[in-house]
């Protein structure tokens, strides 16, 4: 089964069904799957947003391709991952 979890609706109607523990699997899980890339110890993924699907890095700061995202993370110290 398939949900959208990048809509906000879902989520409440998910964090009321589900314990806080499967609801965290699911949210780790979720976040995961958008991983598209790691560079330099940074997850980069893929989040939707009212301008489109955009690259996020840890500094916060998304990106609207995925090499930029790429680029920045590059220049950051080194990272967790």
């Amino acid at each position: 089964m398939s949900v959208d979890m990048s809509d906000p609706a879902t989520r409440a109607a998910m964090a009321e069904r589900l314990s806080p523990a499967e609801y965290n699997r699911a949210m780790k899980a979720w976040r995961e799957s958008n991983i598209v890339s790691t560079v330099n110890g940074y997850a980069i993924r893929r989040v939707p947003s009212r301008f489109g699907m955009l690259f996020q890095i840890a500094d916060g700061v998304a990106y609207t391709t995925q090499v930029a995202a790429e680029g920045q993370a590059a220049k950051m110290p080194k990272g967790p991952v």
